[in-house]
C-alpha cells in the first residue's frame, strides 16, 4: 500500500516515530509538508510545498498523486484535518 501523509508544517521530528510505525506495517509512506526543511524525509518520498496555503497544498498533493497513484491520504495533525 502506498500512502501520502499531508501536514501543514514539519513540527521538527515529532511525527517521525508515527511515520516509522506506519512503515513497519508495510506501508510505502510519502510525506508532503507545507512548511519545513528539505532534509526531513528521504528525498524520493518527500515534497515541500513552501506554504501552508491549503489550495497550494491540495494542488501539490493532486500533482504528486497523478504520478504516484497513492492508495490513500492520511494526516497525524489534528489541526491539519480538512
Amino acid at each position: 500500500m502506498k500512502l501520502l501523509t499531508v501536514e501543514t508544517r514539519q513540527y521538527l521530528e515529532y511525527y517521525h516515530s508515527r511515520y516509522r510505525q506506519v512503515q513497519d506495517l508495510g506501508v510505502d509512506l510519502y510525506v508532503l509538508n507545507g512548511e519545513g526543511t528539505e532534509d526531513f524525509w528521504p528525498a524520493d518520498h518527500y515534497r515541500l510545498v513552501g506554504s501552508k496555503n491549503i489550495d497550494e497544498m491540495i494542488a501539490a498533493a493532486k500533482q504528486w498523486h497523478a504520478t504516484e497513484a497513492f492508495d490513500g491520504v492520511i494526516t497525524f495533525s489534528e489541526a491539519a484535518v480538512v
